[in-house]
């Protein structure tokens, strides 16, 4: 059984969300009741995500609910580096010297009842709110290649002291500051 006093490290949290993901649960409570019951998915969280304690679906939220977006840029810069000095990028050009990155705004989270700080909230006619969370998430495509490649995604929140919701273009504006100041020669 799992032991509720142990401490679990952001990355552990992180991986353990990226598993859910990977995995294709269809939520983090499906997820952990698999994890507990089956020795297949203790095995592939320690050999492939290398999660040295696995946190349970309470724990993964509490956590990553606590952790920028910002933290796992670094990563995506990284993969995208791989790709440029594996030459990988090449077969992305587009007329010849142009990149094509695909983006668009899309809802992560949605409840009547359950909400944080950060989230976006949507007044309805009957007086009742529907909170909600949005990520604007871009990748390099082509359209001769079947693979696409994930950018660092950009989160739609409302920001501290805001009174209005953040929008799609606000976030496409953050989006492409940080490409440029982390991409600059492209």
């Amino acid at each position: 059984k799992d032991n509720p006093n142990a401490s679990f490290s952001n990355i552990d949290c992180i991986m353990a969300g990226l598993a859910v993901f990977t995995f294709k649960f269809p939520s983090l409570l499906k997820f952990d009741e698999t994890r507990q019951d089956q020795i297949w998915a203790r095995k592939n969280l320690t050999q492939l995500f290398q999660i040295k304690a696995t946190p349970c679906d309470t724990q993964i939220r509490a956590r990553l609910d606590n952790i920028s977006p910002k933290v796992i840029r670094p990563a995506y810069r990284k993969i995208f580096t791989l790709l440029q000095r594996g030459k990988v990028l090449e077969h992305f050009l587009f007329l010849e010297k142009h990149y094509l990155i695909s983006a668009d705004g899309t809802g992560v989270f949605s409840s009547s009842q359950v909400h944080c700080k950060n989230c976006c909230v949507k007044e309805h006619k009957d007086g009742s709110k529907t909170y909600y969370h949005q990520i604007l998430g871009a990748a390099l495509v082509h359209p001769d290649q079947q693979v696409v490649f994930p950018i660092a995604p950009e989160p739609i929140l409302k920001h501290d002291g805001a009174k209005k919701n953040d929008c799609e273009r606000n976030a496409s504006k953050r989006w492409v500051a940080d490409f440029r100041r982390e991409h600059p020669h492209l």
